[in-house]
């Protein structure tokens, strides 16, 4: 049975969550769906380690941080008028 985020919305409208609570309701719906446990330390630990190696590596810690800032702004802004554009863009052009 696959996962849902519907499930959880029917856990709280029907009152489950009232009743049962959040750790019952949270129990209920690992159970439904068959959820294993797994180590979240070591995944979060392994993702950390990858992270501090991924800054060490890379080029873009020599970047200062406000020129990075002004270019993701500068990119931003030209999508937006993009977007802006493409959605004023007359829907009888393309018809013909």
């Amino acid at each position: 049975m696959g996962n849902h985020h519907s499930t959880g919305h029917f856990f709280n409208l029907c009152g489950c969550t009232d009743v049962i609570g959040f750790e019952g309701s949270a129990k209920a719906v690992i159970n439904m769906y068959e959820i294993k446990p797994w180590n979240a330390r070591s995944l979060i630990r392994d993702n950390l380690n990858k992270q501090a190696d991924l800054a060490r590596k890379s080029p873009l810690r020599k970047v200062p941080i406000m020129d990075g800032l002004e270019y993701f702004q500068r990119q931003i802004k030209s999508s937006m008028m993009w977007l802006w554009s493409y959605s004023t863009f007359p829907l009888a052009a393309l018809i013909g």
